[in-house]
């Protein structure tokens, strides 16, 4: 079902199994190296978030991607 213009909901799309493989990739991709940055934003603020980037990252300072 396309909940919105390029967004779709595929309910039971992976089952079980494949959602704990794929929640442990995240969370040994979080932990490993680089591991989560907190943005900074184009006025030096820092966000109060955690990211982590797999591709090619948004740098907020410069309205770019890196």
């Amino acid at each position: 079902m396309e909940i919105f213009p390029g967004a779709f909901h595929l309910p039971a799309y992976l089952d079980s199994d494949c959602q704990r493989e794929l929640v442990a990739v995240c969370r040994s991709l979080w932990q490993g190296t680089p591991g989560p940055f907190v943005p900074t934003v184009r006025g030096g603020a820092k966000m109060r978030i955690q990211m982590l980037c797999l591709g090619r990252h948004w740098n907020a300072l410069t309205y770019g991607y890196e």
